[in-house]
């Protein structure tokens, strides 16, 4: 049974996605394959885009206020997410 994928907001840092056998693209490319968890830069700083590389940390990015919170779920199921 393939595993669904799921997005975790982490506290000031990055998004996390997690499922089995992610494709994630980034500018139409397919730029990550085969895996099972990466993590999205939010802070707009890393030097390897779509991914994070710890420059939150570095540059003191803070998410706005209340960005984590969750108010309402939504729950899609499928074989991809897309923004």
């Amino acid at each position: 049974m393939t595993k669904p994928i799921s997005l975790t907001v982490l506290d000031n840092g990055p998004l996390k996605i997690a499922g089995d056998d992610l494709h994630v693209r980034y500018c139409g490319e397919t730029v990550a394959a085969d895996k099972t968890e990466v993590y999205v830069c939010r802070c707009g700083e890393s030097q390897t885009p779509p991914f994070c590389d710890g420059s939150h940390g570095k540059t003191g990015f803070v998410a706005e206020p209340g960005a984590g919170d969750v108010k309402d779920v939504h729950v899609w199921e499928g074989k991809t997410l897309r923004t």
